[in-house]
């Protein structure tokens, strides 16, 4: 029975779950005899993500913010090197934090972090990466990436592969508990030999960039050195070691002159693995022998696929799941001489096929007379590879069908030994095919939705879809392109034309190169001038009276709610009440105010940087705001000291970044929407350092309530 011994274990680390706070203001106003009308949908839980340096508004000294340095100015100054380095940094930061994590146990954090976020960004830099030449680093980034979450998985699988091996140790069950031990020996040795790939690239990348990966070195060495601890551990309380010897009875080996050769497996007492059938590795084939009472047996190795230059064979030892043994391995000189098969001419069961066709080929392949078992083949027709298929005592076959890429006409179907320089050297027969053209049936439909054309349609060939074919789908003399699905329907939106009159709507198949005939086909798209009688001046006066209400309608409430709450709180009874003093600068109410003013006049830019200085004043007190972090700098300082509205200060400052950089507005909806979110923050952190409100003995401090709810 295994004996539990105590366990080095990675060490997992938990931390109590940050659940996102959603909070959505609809509005919905029909307009009379319009479009459907004008919704507003806003959802704070839905952050956005920083893509360069970034800044804050300056609207005056009285709400100015420290500035940072924009990336888009960097490329209209066409300094891409210095913007390529600015996004290596935030990649850099994204993969320490993960390793961070890592070290944690984290796992599922740690791969969050180099989630769509890290992909978002990554995407950024190629762009910028292209331009200044950095293509190759762009590229480590994203094997390192690659690399990182793997062995993230890995470690997470192994947490898990060791919890359920603690439950068998408890449960008594052996069998269990060497299976999962025998899990965790090969998760170790793919962690391992993930951490020494991810450190190559890491100098690799450190040679390409001014990146610094020292502290991503330390969180991986820390979470592999408590693994290869508790691997030891369990190494030695669940498996005997053992040891393999083999001698060959001739180095000169080929196909036709195999190696045959006797061995011994004991363990490392010296006790034979008796009567016991094992599995052996021979150079890149695994092969079944079987031991006798003193661990002995004999085994037969015919080269194949095996590069002819080795010298030397490797032999290793590979228990079954539920064996008490570990693995041992060994080698023999070997010389390999090459040999050339023999392989049959192809035959198919059919004469002439098309797109869609199933047709059989088969074939035999002998050495010497004898069939060869275990050589792949490659059966290719028309030069492109249909498949590869392994020769079972000599012979092959392989069902396939036909697809579209392979051009109509006399194509030639062939059989070949798909490498080189191995064991068995290249050989190959071949035959004639008729490939027959097919006219495939293409179908389009449209439907106008508003100033967009909906164009959808199919493609096939004698039922069966044809999929991954562009097609070309044109408007009069405007063409796009678009590519059939696993299904062969396509669908896509072009601008609809305005020109009054009769426009042809076409999609087009080009069958260059295949075996699918070209085809086109075409719809009549009218377009009609409105009814002038549609447009009556007392329409036009409505629609003009409701857009002029429209537009303040859903801004006023902020002023009328914060009035309210002024007065409520201006009315209360005062115990001893100094009024303080205003300071230099503006409090944040007095910025709300003039956001939500600026949102008023449809300044929605303005009304979104604005809001977001008036949040940065009253949160600052609580946040450590030194050296003027940037807008995300901030909002990471605010989630780490209090994240209990962190959702509505991402969906904010995401909102505020666009309204900084972008050169497109962000719209009144997304400038609604934030000025909801600076508000909540506003009022939940309502001055709590009394700077810019009345000061109060704190015996007679008054409880602050808004509409009845404690703040």
């Amino acid at each position: 029975m295994i004996r539990r011994v105590p366990l080095r274990r990675v060490a997992v680390a938990t931390r109590p779950a940050v659940f996102g706070v959603t909070v959505s203001l609809v509005l919905a106003v029909a307009l009379f005899s319009g479009p459907a009308g004008v919704v507003g949908l806003v959802d704070a839980s839905n952050p956005g993500e920083p893509t360069g340096p970034t800044d804050t508004p300056d609207h005056g000294s009285e709400n100015r913010t420290d500035r940072h340095q924009n990336p888009a100015s960097y490329g209209e100054a066409g300094d891409a090197e210095a913007l390529a380095e600015w996004y290596e940094l935030r990649l850099v930061d994204r993969l320490n934090e993960s390793a961070a994590l890592l070290r944690e146990g984290a796992y599922a954090r740690s791969n969050q972090t180099l989630g769509e976020r890290f992909w978002e960004q990554h995407a950024a830099y190629e762009d910028v990466a292209a331009t200044a030449g950095r293509e190759e680093t762009a590229t480590l980034f994203e094997e390192i990436r690659n690399e990182q979450a793997a062995m993230t998985s890995l470690l997470a699988s192994y947490e898990e592969s060791m919890d359920e091996y603690d439950s068998a140790i408890e449960a008594g069950d052996d069998e269990l508990a060497r299976e999962r031990a025998r899990e965790l020996e090969s998760l170790s040795t793919e962690i391992n030999a993930s951490k020494e790939t991810i450190s190559d690239q890491y100098d690799e990348l450190e040679g390409n960039t001014d990146a610094n990966f020292s502290d991503v070195r330390e969180s991986v060495d820390e979470a592999t050195e408590e693994l290869r601890g508790s691997q030891a551990d369990i190494r030695r309380e669940a498996f005997e070691l053992t040891a393999l010897t083999v001698r060959a009875r001739s180095t000169q080996i080929s196909y036709s002159d195999p190696l045959r050769a006797r061995g011994t497996l004991v363990s490392e007492s010296g006790e034979p693995v008796a009567d016991d059938e094992i599995t052996l590795e021979v150079g890149n084939q695994t092969l079944t022998t079987r031991t006798d009472a003193r661990g002995r047996f004999t085994v037969t190795y015919r080269p194949i696929s095996v590069y002819a230059s080795t010298e030397s064979l490797s032999v290793t030892y590979r228990p079954n799941r539920s064996s008490p043994y570990l693995g041992s391995r060994t080698s023999v000189p070997v010389s390999i001489d090459r040999e050339t098969p023999t392989i049959e001419v192809p035959t198919s069961d059919a004469a002439s096929i098309a797109f869609g066709d199933e047709f059989a080929v088969s074939t035999d392949v002998t050495l010497g007379g004898e069939p060869v078992d275990g050589l792949p083949l490659n059966v290719s027709l028309g030069g492109t590879v249909l498949g590869t298929a392994e020769t079972t005592d000599g012979s092959v076959e392989l069902s396939q069908t036909l697809p579209a890429d392979i051009a109509d006409g006399h194509r030639t179907l062939a059989a070949s030994v798909p490498f080189e320089g191995r064991a068995i050297a290249p050989a190959s027969a071949s035959t004639t095919v008729r490939v027959e053209p097919t006219t495939p049936s293409l179908s389009i439909d449209h439907s106008q939705r508003g100033d967009e054309l909906a164009v959808s349609g199919s493609l096939s060939g004698d039922g069966h879809p044809i999929v991954d074919r562009s097609i070309t789908i044109a408007i009069d003399d405007r063409a796009t392109t678009v590519t059939t699905a696993g299904d062969g329907t396509f669908t896509t939106t072009v601008p609809a034309p305005t020109t009054v009159g009769e426009h042809t709507v076409s999609a087009a198949l080009d069958g260059s190169g295949t075996n699918l005939e070209s085809v086109e086909t075409a719809e009549t798209l009218t377009v009609t001038a409105p009814s002038a009688a549609s447009i009556t001046p007392r329409l036009v006066v409505l629609l003009a009276a409701v857009g002029a209400v429209l537009v303040p309608l859903t801004t006023r409430w902020w002023r009328r709610r914060r009035e309210t709450r002024r007065t409520a709180i201006e009315s209360r009874p005062q115990s001893s009440v100094v009024v303080a003093s205003t300071p230099e600068r503006s409090r944040p109410d007095q910025l709300f105010d003039r956001a939500v003013g600026a949102l008023d006049a449809m300044r929605v830019d303005e009304a979104v940087q604005t809001a977001y200085a008036a949040v940065r004043r009253q949160l600052e007190s609580g946040v450590d705001d030194r050296d003027g972090l940037t807008h995300w700098e901030f909002y990471r300082a605010y989630e780490a000291s209090s994240d209990t509205h962190a959702d509505r200060l991402a969906t904010l400052t995401a909102t505020y970044e666009r309204a900084t950089f972008e050169p497109v507005s962000v719209g009144p909806d997304a400038a609604r929407r934030a000025l909801s979110c600076a508000e909540a923050l506003c009022d939940s952190h309502e001055d709590p350092a009394g700077r810019y409100a009345t000061t109060e003995p704190p015996d007679d401090r008054v409880r602050r309530r808004d509409h009845g709810r404690e703040r």
